[in-house]
């Protein structure tokens, strides 16, 4: 069995592991952030980003209107138009704006399962 000055000496020294590991890893993060600071400063590496980020909201407006058209799941299952998860029960009218209609707006049905 240990001593208490043998088990002193092992909790002063976990101690001081564990906070030689917290200023390295404190070390670790500012050298990040202070990284990420001058990359983002970098005008050309803004153009990049802003163009990727339009990309992705492109893509991502392309998924929202084709998803608006067909209610179906990768498995070519109808699902509800509005959750997307459930079978539907019925189907709503909805009105999408259009310019080729005499009122500016077309009905759309929709399928809907009832509860979301």
């Amino acid at each position: 069995m240990p001593s208490r000055s043998a088990k002193r000496a092992l909790q002063a020294g976990q101690g001081e592991l564990q906070s030689s590991e917290s200023a390295a890893l404190e070390r670790k993060r500012r050298y990040k952030r202070e990284f990420m600071r001058k990359w983002r400063a970098n005008p050309h590496h803004r153009f990049h980003e802003s163009l990727l980020r339009s990309r992705w909201n492109y893509e991502r407006k392309k998924r929202d209107a084709a998803h608006l058209t067909s209610h179906m799941n990768a498995r070519g299952e109808v699902k509800c138009g509005i959750c997307g998860k459930l079978p539907p029960v019925n189907e709503v009218v909805r009105l999408r704006v259009s310019e080729c209609s005499p009122n500016g707006y077309l009905e759309v049905r929709v399928p809907y399962c009832g509860t979301c």
